[in-house]
């Protein structure tokens, strides 16, 4: 099982109250059934992507100023995008 989860799962932001708790909620869900399930030989874990440009933040982008800082807040200075988040997704998913 994978479920994505959101970087504000483990880090709150401002105006974000509701979707920080569901992600931490989440994140603890996967930790807690990866602990109950192993034993079934069951995987469990969760996906916190950070800041990945979609069709749903892609007004985000759009301005340069802000896509700018965005890129320099992080390490690799580059936005994720949705492949990212499914290989990894595939990855773990796959047979060991």
């Amino acid at each position: 099982m994978v479920a994505i989860a959101s970087m504000s799962g483990m880090q709150p932001h401002t105006n974000n109250g509701a979707y920080s708790s569901s992600k931490a909620a989440l994140i603890m869900l996967c930790q807690q059934l990866a602990q109950e399930w192993a034993t079934d030989v069951v995987r469990v874990n969760s996906i916190s992507p950070g800041m990945i440009h979609t069709s749903l933040t892609d007004r985000i982008y759009r301005n340069d100023d802000v896509a700018a800082r965005r890129r320099q807040a992080i390490p690799m200075h580059r936005i994720g995008t949705p492949e990212d988040v499914a290989g990894v997704t595939a990855f773990l998913l796959s047979a060991m």
